[in-house]
């Protein structure tokens, strides 16, 4: 039997790279992209009156020069290895989908997803509101957190359920892909403060059901509100830690009293298997409405 050619390592049939290598392509150029805009960009501006007015309206360059990054590789990376194509239809962004009641659901279930285990663990005791110093305005510290969690959300969501997402699915089909993305997810975490094994797996499912919104919806947008919302409630509603980092918590913040393996502990309620239970249960929700979906359409012709 002769042995595969070279041309067909790289290319598909179709003439197109394969996943391996559409994702080697991704993260070069990422990797170039995050040299221009932190090491040069953020340079070029430190210390000019841009740099200024962004700490005073409490924007962080840092997250949006990561943001840029991640948007100027993905552009490229499709322009480059698929010609032709949309680029932001490829990762989830092209028109569509940002279609009100998607991306509405998508936020009620990232809301739900923390605020009713943790509504039940305050009642039940294993959480406590306390008081903590009033050092900051509310509003000021809810911006603060929305300019830092926004972008940061979107290059998160841009990085692992983006393009990289596509390429792999088309590779190993869609549950592979939101498994292998997920993994990524969780991984980005490990040095996060604090970070444990158990956390690191509460955060792959966090990726499950991102993933999951994101291939049942085809869109990123509804993707990106979900995990914005995850992110908001914990640090800005309850005032909880995020991933093990504290942010400011003026008025009260929330403290573990149970098992950290129920309540999170110092990683937050995401880390907790309250919250990891409902978010299982909203990705349980979200294939089934897909398959409920792919029922109709058999039956009733195509669903608009």
């Amino acid at each position: 039997m002769p042995s595969p050619s070279a041309s067909n390592w790289l290319k598909r049939p179709d003439g197109a790279l394969r996943a391996p290598w559409q994702v080697a392509v991704f993260g070069g150029t990422l990797a170039a992209a995050a040299v221009a805009f932190g090491a040069v960009g953020l340079g070029l501006i430190a210390g000019t009156p841009v740099a200024a007015l962004a700490r005073a309206a409490r924007i962080p360059l840092d997250q949006l020069a990561t943001l840029g990054a991640v948007l100027v590789a993905t552009l490229l990376t499709v322009r480059w290895v698929a010609p032709g194509t949309s680029a932001w239809a490829g990762v989830g962004l092209g028109a569509g989908t940002w279609r009100p009641v998607q991306v509405i659901v998508a936020a009620l279930a990232g809301t739900m997803v923390v605020s009713v285990p943790t509504g039940l663990m305050l009642w039940f005791g294993a959480v406590e509101i306390v008081r903590a110093p009033a050092n900051d305005a509310w509003w000021a510290a809810a911006w603060g957190a929305f300019t830092l969690l926004a972008p940061a959300a979107l290059a998160e969501e841009l990085l692992c359920r983006g393009f990289a997402l596509s390429a792999v699915r088309d590779a190993i089909g869609a549950r592979g892909a939101v498994v292998t993305t997920s993994l990524v997810f969780g991984a980005l975490h490990a040095f996060n403060p604090g970070a444990t094994t158990a956390s690191l797996v509460a955060v792959t499912v966090a990726g499950l059901l991102l993933g999951t919104i994101r291939v049942v919806t085809g869109s990123l947008a509804a993707a990106w509100v979900a995990h914005l919302a995850i992110n908001l409630v914990q640090a800005v509603a309850y005032h909880a830690p995020l991933s093990g980092v504290d942010l400011p918590a003026p008025g009260y913040r929330l403290e573990s009293r149970g098992p950290a393996w129920l309540t999170g502990g110092a990683w937050g309620p995401e880390g907790g298997v309250a919250v990891v239970a409902a978010m299982l249960v909203a990705t349980f929700g979200y294939t089934t409405w897909r398959a409920w979906r792919d029922a109709r359409a058999v039956t009733s012709g195509p669903i608009p």
